[in-house]
């Protein structure tokens, strides 16, 4: 059935048009009725608000309760400053331009002279530049000093003995008779 109003097509059984709400009657004139077991659509005239440019939006929601306590004035945020450009501790003002960390000498020391001193002079000389990197230049010559006494110490420890061993073979050579 199309309504005579709009011409909007509803259902056989539909007293009211679902577009405008305009009553629906049967040609005989009497309104069409509802197929056996359904009720009735009643629906509303479907009514489109008009636009209002200048109109407000309403709300049903209560406006918040208002505050015991005033708010302070507004402050300005802080201002902040950039900061400072990186700087690489080894270039910085009044560090040590170079500090040696004699970790080739230790090496050295550890394969031909003494093995224990230079072991541990290779631990002294590692510490080093992990002491620069982290900004404690006092440790890193405290450690560098400590190596180099190791190193040394070895050397000497390691002289000694290569002169002792050398003594000792041509005591013993001369002992057999040899020379």
């Amino acid at each position: 059935m199309y309504c005579p109003n709009c011409g909007t097509r509803n259902e056989d059984y539909a007293n009211v048009c679902v577009r405008c709400g305009h009553k629906l009657i049967k040609p005989e004139g009497e309104p069409v009725p509802p197929p056996a077991g359904e009720k009735p659509i009643e629906s509303e005239p479907a009514q489109r608000p008009e636009y209002e440019p200048d109109a407000q939006p309403t709300r049903d929601v209560a406006p918040p309760p208002a505050r015991a306590q005033e708010q302070p004035p507004y402050q300005a945020p802080p201002q902040y400053q950039a900061p400072p450009p990186f700087q690489d501790p080894r270039y910085q003002y009044g560090a040590p331009s170079n500090i040696p960390n004699y970790l080739v000498q230790s090496i050295l020391v550890t394969i031909f002279c003494c093995l224990i001193g230079g072991i541990i002079a290779i631990i002294y000389s590692a510490q080093v530049n992990t002491k620069i990197a982290q900004g404690d230049y006092e440790g890193a010559q405290s450690s560098a000093r400590t190596a180099l006494t190791f190193c040394w110490i070895s050397f000497g420890l390691g002289l000694f003995g290569n002169v002792a061993y050398f003594v000792l073979m041509i005591i013993g050579i001369m002992a057999e008779g040899g020379i």
